[in-house]
């Protein structure tokens, strides 16, 4: 690998992640993350403690019934009307409000550079995210749905739950994987591998058009995720769409690593584009 390549993949990795606050988390990220917030809260105890002193007074109102804390009218989680009818439901939101409101003055007080800022942030978010009330199989919605459903909608969570354990690594699933085939209804556009390396494969279109523009068109796409996002149907396809205009069409499908890859870094992939470009 020249130096060139190791600059250019240096410089893309400071340029593209350099202020990115969610790029890198996995598990020991996060763990790092958590300390790191213990010793900025313990580095500034007079602001944590005006914070829980803050927290505190918000749940007296709370509890009073006196509070004014309401969730935004665009986050549909909290569209059931019973968010607001019921008071043991608004009492548990307006906790939670009270919370995220009470950590984010908390971080805002902070003496931080902003890329640590933006960090601390994304980690709180996580933590206040997941302690959602809509969340919880108690939540207004999922109780209706258990009883309207006579406990069907649990047994079907269960077995969603146990899907999602078996075939997402524990992530909950935001599509049915199962009806979707890749070269079945999922990127059927004609084409032929013209180039494979251990980090990516070079796909050329076939042209649908007599006649072909000389300059091609190289599609690279980001590193997380698959070609055919610009090759979803015949109807949602950008591929197809260059075709049809007479582009000659190359796209970069990017090859799935393993932990045997955990060297790659940017020059790779940036070797791999140049050598893209060099074969077209």
């Amino acid at each position: 690998m020249t130096d060139s390549t190791e600059r250019l993949g240096a410089h893309s990795a400071e340029a593209i992640l350099g202020h990115n606050p969610i790029v890198g988390f996995r598990a020991r990220d996060v763990l790092r993350e958590g300390m790191r917030t213990l010793r900025v809260a313990a580095a500034q105890p007079y602001l944590t403690v005006k914070t829980v002193g803050h927290f505190a007074q918000e749940m007296r109102k709370v509890l009073a019934g006196a509070s004014k804390l309401e969730p935004s009218p665009r986050d549909r989680r909290f569209s059931d009307a019973a968010w607001k009818s019921d008071s043991r439901y608004r009492h548990w939101l307006q906790s939670w409000l009270a919370l995220e409101k009470s950590l984010a003055e908390w971080v805002e007080g902070q003496d931080l550079k902003p890329h640590s800022r933006a960090r601390l942030e994304f980690m709180l978010s996580l933590l206040t995210d997941a302690m959602a009330p809509s969340n919880f199989p108690w939540q207004p919605e999922a109780v209706r749905r258990f009883r309207d459903s006579g406990g069907l909608s649990a047994f079907e969570g269960l077995r969603n739950l146990a899907r999602d354990l078996r075939e997402n690594k524990g992530l909950p699933a935001q599509v049915d994987k199962r009806s979707f085939k890749v070269g079945g209804n999922l990127a059927t556009t004609a084409g032929d591998v013209v180039l494979q390396t251990e980090v990516m494969e070079l796909i050329q279109y076939r042209p649908t058009t007599p006649q072909v523009h000389e300059i091609p068109v190289l599609i690279v796409p980001p590193q997380i995720n698959k070609f055919y996002i610009f090759d979803l149907t015949s109807e949602k396809s950008v591929v197809r769409g260059l075709l049809d205009a007479g582009l000659q069409v190359f796209i970069v499908s990017w090859r799935n690593p393993t932990t045997a890859c955990a060297e790659w870094g940017l020059a790779e992939y940036a070797a791999a584009i140049d050598m893209s470009i060099a074969t077209i």
